[in-house]
């Protein structure tokens, strides 16, 4: 599989996945019902029927066995569905986001005073980061706060890449789980969140605290946006200390220069387009 990419994110139709949830959600219940209904009828009689004879033994035992499997296949398509639920309803919303802030750098605040913020162009750079640019170039050239702006929506849209392709890769880590590789042998590992792949990555880097670097600190955030409640309550329990010192709940806010004339607010970013800043080495 190649790169996830910017377009990836904004043009892949999440409405199929939509779909493709709401059918496996019909084959949870279809074989819930299929699986209470061997239980209710089938074990039963079969349990209280009088064998005799030398297939007493094997019956029953191949009742139990086939009712087994639809316990299986049932647990499997409620891993399933549960797994895609969870990615779609993430999925969703980092896409609204990347395609808000698009549209945002684009308009550009013209009515702003005393200087407008130009219309920024956003592009694709292949390789999973975005480059931003100024739509229109001007005699006087690019002022400090433009590029300030241009780097924190180069930042801020190569962070959403990355967060839908970290979703990406758990949701295809659990439906692997879930389906085990055996075409004939259901009922392996059961996901009802995308929590159970993402939680031990996120106690990993919590565990860090001070000392991770930025794209641990990026990553950990990241994943931490995406746990439910419950797991973030299970490692803030554990790793509150570690949380605090790696900046986790320190304000995510648009740093910019005020005009044209301040200096850069945290570094200096070259003329021309730019490139999410490349992360330091993990």
């Amino acid at each position: 599989m190649g790169v996830f990419t910017y377009t990836d994110l904004v043009e892949v139709d999440l409405g199929k996945l939509s779909t493709a949830t709401a059918h496996w959600k019909t084959v949870v219940d279809e074989l819930a019902k299929l699986k209470n209904d061997v239980r209710d009828t089938l074990v039963k009689k079969s349990d209280g029927a009088r064998w005799h004879g030398i297939n007493a033994t094997v019956t029953k035992e191949f009742v139990h066995s086939a009712a087994k499997e639809f316990g299986d296949l049932h647990r499997e398509a409620l891993s399933i569905h549960s797994v895609l639920a969870d990615a779609h309803g993430e999925l969703v919303q980092i896409q609204k986001r990347a395609k808000s802030l698009s549209d945002e750098a684009r308009r550009g605040s013209p009515n702003r005073s005393p200087e407008a913020d130009p219309s920024l162009l956003v592009s694709d750079a292949g390789d999973g980061t975005v480059r931003v640019m100024e739509a229109v170039c001007t005699p006087e050239g690019t002022s400090r706060r433009t590029k300030d702006m241009m780097q924190w929506y180069a930042d801020t849209l190569t962070g959403l890449v990355a967060h839908a392709a970290e979703v990406d890769a758990a949701v295809s880590r659990a439906l692997k789980k879930s389906h085990g590789g055996d075409p004939y042998n259901a009922g392996h590992s059961s996901y009802t969140s995308l929590d159970q792949d993402q939680v031990p990555r996120a106690m990993k880097l919590a565990s860090l605290g001070e000392d991770a670097n930025d794209k641990q600190r990026a990553e950990l955030r990241r994943l931490w946006q995406s746990l439910s409640p419950e797991a973030r309550a299970r490692i803030w329990a554990q790793h509150k200390g570690d949380l605090l010192a790696a900046g986790l709940l320190a304000p995510q806010m648009k740093r910019v220069a005020a005009d044209r004339g301040a200096g850069p607010y945290d570094i200096d970013s070259p003329g021309g387009p730019v490139a999410a800043r490349a992360p330091r080495p993990t």
